[in-house]
């Protein structure tokens, strides 16, 4: 009333006033927005929850030929000034290039040991990284965020294990006392990663020999590390689970962006067709990596319409670094196969 907001009143059908919302929005904002809606029932009435994933640049509304930028002020909107709109940008701008220094230096951190056993043929670092870092975004007293850390697998062997969250200067952390290799981290600004440094739990190493397909085409002897791709699947999926438990945890209404790290990749293999069993991946037709001493994939995360939709795009990626064409562990929506 007035462009200020009021109390929610249910009303009747609220699935087709959702729809009616998400058509006028996708009809008349541009760039197209990002929109998901939730009817709650209560007493036979309803109430539509918008959700809209947080834009870095301002949109414009053009339903029936206008050419306006809006903005909510507390609990009132208004037409955007010209320096709100160039302002909006600039911040935008500056958003992507905080969380993109950040994420070089988790990876740099990471590469160098981070006060973790290195030494060994391949690390693992899965991330995932809000688009806009904010100081606190996370509280670490929040009960449930420490139980995504320490919470069961439901997909069994995986690299995502549980541990005992402990507070630190950047947020939550735990390590295995059994495995001095692995790191789980929950940072304040919303960050969650997940490092292993030992290749022991997901790979095979043997020393064979195997050709370059670079300049010249030489014979090297030496170790060759064969990736177990269920496993690492296995293991994608179930981080990507955990990401959107700590999303919706922490009210987070922004999408991550989904970043897979193999350190020391140039001489790991990846099987062409692993089937996630339990007894692992059934591996045929290796391909390597060449001359990529770390493997750097990084996938936009979530909000997104199919849930394992981001972990299937990630994998992808990794298989086709590889030289194939898709996973074959999961299906089209991203479901273990």
């Amino acid at each position: 009333i007035n462009a200020v907001a009021q109390p929610a009143m249910p009303f009747p059908n609220g699935e087709r006033e959702g729809t009616r919302v998400v058509n006028i929005a996708l009809a008349g904002v541009s760039p197209r927005l990002r929109i998901a809606t939730k009817v709650l029932t209560n007493a036979g009435l309803d109430v539509v929850v918008i959700r809209i994933q947080r834009s870095r640049m301002p949109a414009m509304v053009h339903l029936e030929d206008r050419t306006e930028f809006w903005i909510r002020r507390d609990r009132q909107r208004g037409r955007m000034s010209q320096p709100e709109i160039v302002a909006m940008a600039n911040a935008g701008q500056e958003e992507t290039r905080n969380r993109e220094g950040f994420l070089e230096r988790r990876i740099e951190h990471n590469k160098s040991g981070g006060g973790v056993v290195t030494g060994v043929p391949v690390g693992v670092l899965l991330a995932a990284t809000p688009q806009t870092l904010s100081d606190d975004a996370i509280s670490i007293e929040n009960r449930d965020i420490q139980g995504i850390m320490r919470q069961p697998s439901p997909i069994r062997d995986t690299i995502i294990e549980g541990v005992t969250p402990v507070p630190s200067l950047d947020g939550l952390e735990g390590r295995l006392q059994t495995n001095p290799n692995y790191r789980f981290e929950i940072h304040r600004n919303g960050h969650m990663e997940v490092y292993l440094a030992h290749a022991a739990e997901i790979a095979a190493t043997t020393k064979k020999p195997f050709f370059d397909h670079g300049p010249g085409g030489k014979r090297i002897e030496g170790v060759h590390t064969v990736l177990d791709g269920a496993i690492l699947v296995r293991s994608i999926v179930e981080f990507v689970r955990r990401a959107r438990s700590l999303h919706d945890a922490a009210l987070i209404f922004e999408p991550f962006i989904l970043t897979l790290v193999l350190y020391n990749s140039s001489l790991s293999a990846l099987p062409a067709g692993a089937v996630a069993t339990e007894e692992g991946s059934i591996i045929r037709n290796l391909g390597t990596v060449r001359h990529e001493s770390h493997l750097i994939i990084g996938v936009p995360g979530f909000p997104d319409e199919t849930p394992g939709r981001p972990a299937k795009l990630l994998c992808d990626r990794l298989w086709q670094a590889y030289g194939k064409w898709k996973c074959t562990a999961l299906d089209d929506n991203g479901n273990l196969t």
